[in-house]
């Protein structure tokens, strides 16, 4: 897992203020449609074109593949139980 830079931006779930970006099964640097999950709040979260995050909606993230829907409930479980 390789750590990249991104814009600085604010969740906007919750106003956690980031600059980076972490692939959780690649070394790329997150694009456009990408799915990100904030680590503050665990909202679930897409890059536009311009690597701005903006609510992927809750109904969306129901239409993923079951493995690709399943891997963000793992990462936002993991983040819920963090103190």
């Amino acid at each position: 897992m390789r750590t990249h830079e991104t814009p600085q931006d604010k969740c906007p779930g919750c106003g956690y203020d980031f600059d980076r970006a972490s692939g959780a099964n690649t070394d790329s640097p997150p694009a456009e449609g990408d799915i990100s999950i904030c680590m503050r709040c665990a909202a679930v979260l897409v890059f536009d074109e311009d690597l701005r995050l903006s609510v992927f909606p809750e109904e969306d993230v129901k239409l993923l593949h079951p493995e690709d829907r399943a891997a963000i409930e793992a990462v936002r479980d993991a983040i819920r139980r963090m103190p």
